[in-house]
């Protein structure tokens, strides 16, 4: 049995721009599937130029810490209200407006991003 959570991040990358969002998931999914959504989120394609699959990063700032990308969400030091970056590897360019909606997410909501508010 998986169970699902709400948590409120604020999701920074390579800009100045930091972002609140609402993050809805299931706590068994991984890091990188988290890195993902928020890099699409931020207008971060999900492929290179040649189709593969981009493989984004997350840190949290509270800890400096780099997650591992295999690991659960259950399993990691992640709090309401942190501050997460999504490190972007090459070939991560933006080419979709941040409030586009993410043509992979589930169906039944979960696993989604949510903008809350942008900050200035």
């Amino acid at each position: 049995m998986s169970s699902m959570f709400t948590l409120a991040l604020t999701v920074a990358d390579a800009s100045a721009e930091l972002d609140d969002v609402l993050v809805r998931g299931n706590a068994e999914q991984s890091v990188g599937e988290l890195a993902r959504r928020l890099a699409g989120y931020l207008g971060r394609p999900a492929a290179d130029a040649s189709g593969k699959a981009l493989a984004y990063g997350l840190r949290v700032e509270r800890t400096g810490e780099q997650l591992r990308p295999d690991a659960p969400l259950s399993t990691v030091d992640l709090l309401e209200g942190d501050v997460v970056r999504v490190l972007v590897p090459r070939g991560g360019e933006r080419r979709r407006q941040r409030w586009a909606a993410d043509e992979d997410a589930d169906p039944d909501g979960s696993g989604t991003v949510i903008p809350l508010r942008r900050r200035r």
